[in-house]
């Protein structure tokens, strides 16, 4: 024991600056952990701060991004049933025009033969009565005044009625309906646009 106590007595110098030297690393060692455990949680808080940044901007380009294609459907669908809408609004049109015209076409055939009776025979074209049916067909007022004085079923002249040219001549017949035939052909080519739109829509 004694030797062990003159052995650090005579090395006193060295013991104290090895205790130093010890000291001064445990204090410079617990101080770079320290510091070391700060960056390190510094680096750390700094990732999760952008990852929650990077997060919160996918989550709201996610969100705009379904939004617009919500917006985009609703628009779609607005369009769909516009357009339903408005087929069905043809379609019915289309329909009650169908309809009015076999009506008016029925009634027109029934009050043919009364036409041409009153007419007579004397007349090479349509007659007065005949005229005034063939006006009512093609949708045209009727004009009464231009109807024979004479009502025995005769033809009349030219005299007997209110105004003149009361019949038509065939030339105006053939022209009437060259007219006539091409104002249809239009109207069926409508038709027929609007059938196939209504069939690929």
């Amino acid at each position: 024991m004694n030797s062990i106590l003159a052995f650090v007595m005579n090395h006193k110098t060295i013991f104290i600056k090895l205790t130093i030297s010890v000291l001064l690393f445990g204090v410079g060692w617990a101080a770079g952990t320290k510091v070391s455990a700060i960056a390190h949680n510094m680096t750390l808080n700094d990732l999760q701060a952008k990852h929650a940044k990077a997060e919160l901007q996918w989550e709201s380009e996610r969100k705009a991004a379904a939004e617009r294609q919500i917006r985009a459907l609703d628009a779609a669908v607005q369009k769909q049933q516009n357009a339903t809408t408005e087929s069905q609004r043809i379609t019915t049109q289309l329909l009650e025009t169908q309809q009015q015209l076999s009506k008016t076409e029925r009634e027109l055939k029934k009050r043919i033969n009364d036409a041409t009776k009153n007419d007579g025979r004397n007349f090479n074209g349509i007659g007065p009565y005949s005229l005034q049916l063939y006006r009512a067909a093609l949708g045209y007022p009727i004009d009464s005044r231009c109807l024979p004085a004479n009502t025995s079923g005769a033809a009349g002249s030219a005299s007997e009625t209110t105004c003149p040219g009361a019949g038509l001549s065939p030339e105006d017949i053939l022209d009437h309906i060259t007219d006539y035939g091409t104002y249809c052909r239009t109207i069926e080519k409508q038709l027929i646009s609007i059938k196939n739109w209504e069939r690929n829509k």
